[in-house]
């Protein structure tokens, strides 16, 4: 019974897809054929009568149909447009001309094929959905969008419209629509792995983290052990700092296989951030041995070892991450810090110096660097009048006026008032051993 019900459904298929074609008792073999799935003898049939009368546009439509099932597109397309000349006006030819010029490639003459069928059937959905994708292979977004608008203004729970709008505002940099329907799509479907995570990532590019997070925790509903949807959600907490839901994620992508650098590398700077510095220099480790060119792990390794007191190692690692690729100069002038921080530590005054200046290049209004470099001058290369120059430039980034700064008001005293009283006891020491006060 239950076959029967299918044949029955393809003959009301057949008959609605031919309804302006006139259907005749000679044609029942081929039809039958059709419904029976035997596109080669539905070929053959179509042959055989168009031996007989080549004019026939119900034959040359139902041999296009044989074709196009046996995936001879370009024959296919030469038989619906051998039918056109006889029945031009026919709606299912010109569907299967859309659909035909869509397979091959030829986008362009699926749009103008598809146009034709709107202009007299405007809510054929199915001619819409065609347009609107051939619009969007042929990068025509704002059609795209026009006619994608129209499929979810009518079937607004339709999941794939939503996804095919929400793309078509992504290639047009409409960030926030994009987002607003693949949201209304991953509503309708969060088994759809790929676009939850293309979804929470794109929150996390317009830095809604916490709508990155609740999208990926969605998704994985429907599958726990996705991994770029758990990197995803991992790199959302990582991103709100809350590293105590991070490190989980990551810790889980490890255990299910998934030890690529992005994973490593961000358990490296969690650890590192909770002071496992052992437990760090170990995760970036491994990150390094699948890419040696980013600085970044080099740098977080300087720091892993800069906090575990072993300075050697940590310069090594810092310079490291200089001799790589240029990396931002915000990160560029953070490596030459920490790598002036490791010299000074290590009390290599002049190397701790030149690498300060290196990072006041970079960034040359911070008062940390200046004063470090004051000091420097100041304690351990006796260059008192370099000295005054860098503190003297502390105090010109402070809004504070440190000559008459109440110390009683903190317990820290500012950059700018430890400048101004060393400059002060500076020029006292100057006068008392008989050189010229700066």
């Amino acid at each position: 019974m239950k076959k029967r019900h299918i044949y029955l459904f393809r003959a009301l298929w057949l008959l609605l897809l031919l309804a302006p074609l006139p259907l005749r008792s000679q044609t029942a073999p081929l039809q039958q054929a059709l419904l029976a799935g035997n596109y080669e003898k539905a070929f053959y049939e179509s042959s055989r009568l168009l031996a007989a009368d080549s004019s026939d546009a119900t034959v040359w439509f139902l041999r296009g149909r044989a074709l196009l099932a046996l995936l001879r597109y370009d024959e296919a397309e030469k038989a619906f447009l051998q039918a056109g000349r006889h029945a031009p006006d026919s709606m299912p030819l010109l569907m299967a001309l859309g659909q035909t010029a869509s397979l091959l490639g030829h986008d362009a003459d699926a749009i103008r094929w598809y146009e034709k069928v709107l202009q007299e059937s405007p809510d054929n959905t199915a001619a819409r959905i065609g347009l609107a994708r051939a619009c969007y292979r042929r990068h025509l977004y704002q059609q795209a969008i026009r006619n994608y608008k129209v499929l979810v203004e009518k079937h607004s729970s339709n999941y794939a419209y939503n996804k095919e709008l929400g793309q078509a505002y992504l290639a047009v940099d409409s960030i926030k629509q994009a987002q607003w329907f693949f949201h209304n799509a991953v509503n309708h479907n969060n088994g759809d792995l790929s676009l939850a995570t293309q979804l929470a990532r794109l929150y996390i590019k317009t830095k809604d983290y916490h709508l990155a997070a609740d999208i990926a925790l969605l998704g994985l509903r429907s599958d726990s052990t996705y991994t770029p949807l758990l990197e995803t959600l991992g790199f959302a907490r990582y991103r709100e700092k809350d590293y105590l839901k991070a490190a989980p994620v990551f810790e889980r992508c490890l255990r299910l296989g998934d030890s690529s650098v992005f994973v490593l590398k961000h358990i490296g700077y969690i650890y590192l951030a909770h002071d496992r510095y052992d437990d760090a220099v170990r995760m970036l480790s491994a990150a390094w041995q699948h890419n040696n060119t980013l600085p970044e792990i080099a740098y977080y390794m300087g720091l892993a070892y800069e906090n575990s007191e072993r300075y050697d190692t940590a310069a090594y690692w810092l310079e490291k991450a200089l001799v790589l690729y240029h990396p931002p100069a915000q990160l560029m002038a953070a490596i030459y810090r920490e790598l002036a921080n490791n010299y000074y530590l290590s009390e290599k005054w002049f190397k701790a110096f030149n690498n300060y200046t290196e990072a006041l290049k970079l960034d040359p209004k911070n008062p940390d660097v200046l004063f470090r470099m004051a000091e420097i001058c100041d304690y351990y290369t006796n260059e008192k009048k370099k000295a005054i120059y860098y503190y003297r430039r502390v105090m010109a980034l402070s809004e504070i006026n440190p000559a008459t700064w109440d110390a009683e008001k903190t317990t820290t005293i500012p950059l700018a008032v430890a400048a101004y009283h060393r400059i002060q006891a500076i020029k006292e020491e100057m006068h008392f051993a008989g050189e010229r006060k700066e």
